[in-house]
């Protein structure tokens, strides 16, 4: 298997964890699906938790380079960014299966400490950046907390994606996270702010 055909293989085991979860799927799952024997997956990976590790460790990259790529693109904007960056949350990671942070946190744990790093280190980094930007931009208040505000979000959004909230399971995630961006905004938006936030709500 060369790298190319590597990449590809933890692609088809990222794919199948986030859908069915990780405890599921076992390694002649992934054999199955990439059409070759367990055997071969062998010669590349030495077992499971490698497979993890490194399909999760390509998600936290892909995750980065978007965030970065919709703030290069809305920068100019920092609530347009928010939307942006949150409905891609919704299509990527919305219909993660419910079970994936349960088996990191019991199976996997060092897989699961990657993902809280990057978390406090990668995403605390872009959202204190949106909220540096919206002062500037004049669309948040002045007397904003960045570091703090942006601790605050980024632990509601944690405590959603990883199913926290479950006395909010009656609720469809999409709703639940864009009313969370909106409480987020309402709560640090300047009065100019408040009056895009209310135009672009109109639009969506």
């Amino acid at each position: 298997m060369k790298c190319e055909a590597r990449d590809q293989f933890l692609q088809k085991a990222r794919e199948l964890f986030l859908k069915f979860g990780i405890k599921s799927i076992t390694m002649d799952d992934l054999a199955k699906e990439i059409r070759i024997s367990k055997k071969t997956i062998y010669k590349y990976v030495k077992d499971k938790n490698e497979v993890v590790h490194d399909a999760f460790q390509k998600h936290i990259d892909d995750i980065n380079l978007t965030i970065d790529a919709l703030h290069e693109q809305y920068g100019n904007n920092a609530i347009d960014e928010i939307f942006a960056i949150s409905n891609y949350i919704i299509q990527s990671i919305g219909n993660f299966h419910p079970s994936i942070f349960f088996d990191l946190e019991k199976y996997y744990p060092q897989t699961l400490a990657l993902y809280e790093k990057n978390i406090q280190q990668h995403v605390q980094g872009s959202i204190q950046l949106n909220l540096e930007n919206g002062l500037k931009q004049g669309l948040f208040r002045e007397d904003l907390n960045v570091p703090l505000t942006a601790r605050i979000y980024l632990n509601n959004v944690d405590a959603l994606l990883q199913g926290k909230l479950s006395d909010l399971n009656q609720f469809q995630f999409s709703a639940m996270y864009l009313d969370l961006v909106r409480y987020h905004i309402r709560g640090i938006a300047s009065e100019k702010g408040v009056q895009y936030l209310k135009e672009k709500v109109k639009q969506l």
